[in-house]
């Protein structure tokens, strides 16, 4: 028998509308390697500048990411994960496990 109720449905679309997306998981996977810089993530995920600052105001929205001003010459700005983004790590790490046995590579196909 399924654990699954509509309270539990109910949740996971909660949930989606904050992590659902594309994107939104990817550029929380750069910024957990260490990647904070707005360029860093467009160049290592290959996402339009413009999709990445709607993706990172979402997610700041939701309070998953911190943006971090930086009083330099030239101003520089940051992403950092909020104890909520960070605590996502986990999730990620089994979306991650679960691909790699039920994803097949595409030589694989």
């Amino acid at each position: 028998m399924s654990k699954l109720t509509s309270k539990c449905i109910l949740n996971v679309k909660s949930i989606l509308e904050v992590f659902g997306g594309k994107w939104v998981l990817l550029v929380i996977g750069e910024i957990m390697t260490g990647k904070h810089r707005f360029n860093e993530i467009v160049e290592s995920l290959g996402i339009t500048p413009r999709k990445l600052s709607e993706v990172l105001k979402h997610l700041e929205n939701e309070g998953v990411v911190n943006r971090i001003v930086k009083d330099e010459t030239p101003v520089l700005i940051e992403y950092h994960l909020t104890k909520k983004g960070l605590d996502f790590e986990e999730v990620i790490i089994a979306i991650r496990s679960w691909g790699e046995v039920w994803v097949k590579e595409e030589e694989e196909l």
